[in-house]
């Protein structure tokens, strides 16, 4: 709370504590600066949550403010006893009251309990535009963490840079950061979070160091009753733009004696930042806080992050990866990379600072947290201002296609340093186990024709590869058909809707070849030059679907269009200069080329 005090020290805080006995523990409206502890007594843990007796109590709290604010519930209980259509009536009366409700939750140890309990929370803070997040308690600085994070995501007044985990077998710690240009004149904390405070000895306090590239005007070293130690930070001339580092040295209280656990965070205050010189940030978000693999038709979570500058400057050529931490195992994992590709599967616009990803690694029945890490390749970065959008491509040969971009005045940023930023997307409760690879390969929203050669009667496809499981993985093979044009509008239009929504009957195919491939993974272009011998002329619609190891369908691609030249009758003129292979494959109905560039 202490913490919590120094992020929004100006706020109004008011504290209730309710016990096993239903009593109320009550602070009132008081400075948050004020609130040091907040301190969870397990031997008075409810057996079951009331939400409608809390919810009433925090009503009658806010009954004195009329500006609104945050409503946040820290439950600690086994059960939620309140029924969702209790639920919806109260939380309509916080909107109505312009109160966000905010709930942090504890790992409940029953599955059943989990699964009814997600419900309630999930539409008591959807109604009141609020969020749900999930803490796991163990003996780790993640917990201290998490829910430091679940308070502090009442504002957006700091930014993390960079966060690392120092396990219990590390004696010297060396946490490396890179602190770029757009943070000339910010207010940075760098700090280590600890969470077993109980010896008298501080194992950090004389060893300490912040390591910075040049002189720092204003350096405090702070101490949160042993849990947060660091330093306090001013940056105030360029010379200090690079890598920083944090370090301490630190030895067991006794021989055969773990060390303990840290957690290292650097962090930059936004708004110490003057509106001229605007910082890089981010934010994420996960599209749901619950998930049922086997409820949702092979549908996975899906999660965005927007780089910014500005609200009108986009940033553009970042890499993006999510990090991801389960209940069972502390140590963070990369995920999947988000794409700003406007390829229309995950990502609908290309270069608008919204990148996108499907979480399909992620089987397990857990909770996870989940965040996010922006980084460059390079020191300076692509910021996109005064822009518009238009569709995809500029032309057939175009790396992108078929979707939207943005198009505005580029500018290239000098940063002096790579650029590094963590984000937070939040917690996800997946309520059953799954395998991921039941998944399917993701849609091609991008198959275009590269070229046609008309009296050959020979197209030449283009398209972006996707993944097995949506954007992980690899395709097995594509199954891809042709249709010559109908002569009526009305029967042309059936036949269109008939290839989107039933490809596998729709009859009258007049080409149907599968491709076998060991393809790259998403995001590679592909090509495919296709051979029609059918002696109808005119137009053609082709599409296909793709296919994992599995044997799991994507949807189907979009349909493109070619002109081919009417046939003289006979096959027999496609056989001159042609190998072995290729005749094969015109036996079958059409030849086909797949190159993988």
């Amino acid at each position: 709370m202490i913490k919590y005090g120094a992020d929004l020290p100006d706020s109004m805080v008011a504290r209730t504590v309710i016990n096993k006995d239903n009593k109320f523990d009550d602070v009132n409206w008081i400075q948050a600066s004020r609130l040091a502890m907040l301190k969870l007594n397990s031997d008075k843990a409810l057996d079951s949550v009331n939400l409608e007796t809390i919810i009433n109590h925090g009503l009658t709290f806010f009954d004195a403010k009329s500006t609104g604010g945050v409503f946040v519930i820290v439950i600690a209980g086994d059960k939620i006893e309140t029924p969702v259509s209790k639920v919806v009536e109260l939380a309509t009366k916080l909107r109505n009251k312009n109160i966000k409700l905010n709930l942090i939750v504890f790992p409940f140890d029953s599955k059943d309990n989990r699964i009814t309990a997600s419900e309630v929370l999930k539409t008591a803070a959807h109604i009141t535009n609020g969020r749900v997040t999930y803490v796991k308690r163990d003996d780790t600085p993640w917990t201290a963490s998490h829910f430091l994070k679940a308070f502090t995501s009442l504002t957006n007044n700091f930014q993390t840079i960079a966060e690392k985990y120092i396990d219990d077998q590390t004696p010297e710690i060396d946490f490396e950061f890179a602190v770029d240009n757009s943070l000339h004149e910010a207010h940075l904390r760098v700090y280590f979070m600890r969470l077993d405070t109980r010896v008298n000895t501080d194992p950090l306090q004389d060893t300490i160091q912040l390591v910075t590239p040049g002189s720092v005007t204003k350096v405090n070293y702070a101490d949160t009753m042993g849990y947060i130690q660091g330093f306090s930070v001013t940056i105030g001339s360029s010379d200090q733009i690079g890598k920083w580092h944090l370090t301490a040295k630190r030895k067991a209280d006794s021989p055969g004696k773990s060390l303990e656990p840290l957690l290292a965070i650097a962090e930059f205050e936004t708004k110490s930042l003057n509106n001229n010189d605007n910082p890089i940030t981010g934010q994420c978000w996960l599209n749901t806080v619950e998930y049922n693999p086997k409820e949702v038709g092979n549908k996975p979570v899906m999660a965005y992050v927007n780089v910014n500058r500005k609200v009108d400057e986009l940033v553009s050529g970042v890499t993006v990866k999510l990090i991801i931490v389960s209940e069972f195992d502390n140590q963070p994992k990369t995920g999947p990379e988000l794409v700003d590709d406007g390829l229309g599967d995950p990502d609908i616009t290309k270069g608008d600072g919204i990148y996108s990803t499907y979480v399909t690694d992620i089987g397990t029945q857990a909770y996870f947290t989940i965040s996010a890490e922006i980084t460059s390749d390079t020191d300076s970065i692509e910021v996109t201002k005064e822009f518009g959008s238009t569709s995809l491509p500029i032309k057939s040969t175009a790396k992108t296609c078929c979707g939207s971009r943005v198009d505005g005045t580029r500018e290239s940023v000098p940063s002096q340093t790579k650029l590094v930023r963590r984000v937070e997307c939040g917690t996800l409760y997946v309520t059953d186990t799954f395998v991921a690879s039941e998944y399917p390969p993701s849609a091609v929203r991008d198959l275009r024709i590269e070229s046609a050669e008309y009296d050959n009667r020979t197209v030449n496809l283009l398209w972006t590869s996707p993944g097995g499981d949506y954007t992980a993985g690899f395709v097995n093979k594509y199954d891809i058909k042709a249709f010559v044009q109908k002569d009526n509008y009305k029967d042309d239009q059936k036949l269109l809707e008939d290839i989107r929504s039933d490809f596998e009957k729709t009859d009258g195919a007049d080409i149907d070849v599968s491709v076998d491939t060991l393809a790259d993974g998403y995001g590679k272009p592909q090509r495919s030059q296709i051979r029609i011998n059918s002696n109808a002329g005119g137009v053609y619609y082709l599409a296909f679907r793709a296919f994992d190891a599995d044997k799991h369908p994507s949807v189907v691609s979009n349909i493109v269009m070619a002109f081919i030249k009417i046939g003289n009758g006979s096959d027999e003129w496609l056989l001159a200069g042609m190998t072995w292979w290729e005749i094969m494959l015109i036996a079958i109905g059409v030849a086909v080329v797949l190159i993988v560039v």
